[in-house]
Parts: C-alpha cells; structure tokens; sequence
C-alpha cells in the first residue's frame, strides 16, 4: 500500500506483467527516489512506479527469485536489489545496467547505503 500526501491510499502489485501495469503478484519492497517515483519490488521484477498515478514507467530489472529489498543511492543515481537470489544487484537508476554483483550468503531480507553512498550493507 502506498499512501499519497493527497490522503488517498492505493494498493500496489508488483509482477512481470507488461509495462503499465501492477498486478498478478506480491509487493515485496518499496523504495522512493529523489525525484519522485517508487521501486516496487515482486516475484520477478522491479519496476518503477510514478507517483501520484501509480502508472508503471518502466522496469528497473529483472530476478528468477522473488525480490525482498530495494534502497536508492543517496544520490539516486543506483538502486541496491536484493532477495532470494543470494545476492545484491547494484542497478544503475538511468539505465537499469547492473554494474556490479555482491554474493552473500543466504537470502538478504533489507538493504542500505551509508549517507555517502559508498558502502552498501544487508
């Protein structure tokens, strides 16, 4: 569920439906950006989200396992994926490239930078 500053509440899905589109799955993670849109994590998929209109903009990458936390880069500019793959995907927010992979051991439930943006911790 996200709530709007207008006091409207709406659901939110996450799935790997077509572009446009929240349904036909788990809302595992969110994550605000600076600029004003949401990662909204699922089973398979990461997608942004504009606010206030919930449409979907566009995917910010994919997972064969369920997504379980997501957290921008003080800057915004990378998006720290992480779940049931074992690992954490650092995505570049402009142009969803993976650019780099950390393996950890076991399924990663929450994730943070530190305020400078140089450390990532789950």
């Amino acid at each position: 569920v996200v709530c709007l500053r207008n006091g409207m509440t709406k659901a939110v899905k996450a799935s790997t439906a077509s572009e446009g589109t929240l349904k036909n799955g788990a809302c595992n993670a969110l994550a605000y950006h600076p600029s004003g849109f949401v990662a909204v994590g699922g089973e398979h998929a990461v997608k942004a989200v504009t606010l206030p209109s919930m449409e979907v903009e566009r995917t910010l990458g994919r997972s064969q396992l369920p997504v379980r936390a997501l957290s921008f880069s003080p800057d915004g500019s990378r998006l720290a994926v992480a779940g049931d793959a074992e690992n954490i995907r650092l995505i570049q927010t402009k142009d969803s490239a993976v650019t780099r992979q950390l393996r950890c051991e076991g399924y990663v439930r929450s994730v943070a930078w530190d305020p400078e943006g140089a450390y990532v911790a789950a």
